[in-house]
């Protein structure tokens, strides 16, 4: 079978449209029927591989400075990321141990390597090997993307309810935020 990578097919009414080079901000609609088929992107390899070059950076950061400061009566602790899914792992509260080191590294880390291996590839002009099995990966991960706003939401929430503790998450929000692309 022969592939004709400048076709595409409409998925609402079956006709066979050329493909068109677009300019960023348009999109390609069906000249049938009018649904969207697809759309420019919004960034080139470029600046998509720089975006996840800088992510890979933050993420260093905020997996290697402290993160958390917490305050009680003229005493304080600061904790990174790993000692907090660390402290987690003792005790009963081992379940949430996994979930949050599951949210906020071993996904995210995932993610920006993934990308950035098939970033580089595509930079090079050249198709990333596993391709088709990375971009499942990525895409089976995409809902993972957003649990680490909910945990600190609910991390905060405690701890300024029923600990009556100074928390000072600054930090964490900041570099969270910046990952979070």
């Amino acid at each position: 079978m022969k592939i004709h990578p400048e076709l595409i097919v409409c998925e609402h009414c079956d006709s066979v449209c050329r493909r068109l080079a677009l300019v960023q901000g348009e999109v390609a609609r069906c000249e049938l029927c009018g649904v969207v088929l697809y759309r420019a992107d919004r960034l080139n390899i470029e600046q998509s591989l720089a975006l996840t070059v800088a992510a890979a950076i933050v993420f260093m950061f905020a997996n290697t400075y402290p993160v958390v400061r917490i305050s009680l009566h003229g005493l304080h602790n600061e904790a990174t990321l790993w000692q907090s899914v660390a402290a987690l792992a003792h005790g009963e509260a081992a379940p949430m141990a996994v979930a949050a080191a599951l949210s906020v590294i071993v996904v995210p880390l995932l993610q920006i390597m993934l990308l950035g291996w098939v970033l580089v590839f595509s930079w090079t002009g050249r198709r990333a090997p596993a391709f088709t099995s990375v971009m499942k990966t990525l895409s089976a991960l995409r809902p993972w993307s957003m649990v680490e706003v909910c945990l600190l939401g609910v991390l905060v929430a405690i701890i300024k309810k029923e600990l009556k503790l100074n928390a000072s998450l600054h930090t964490l929000l900041q570099l969270l935020s910046v990952t979070l692309f």
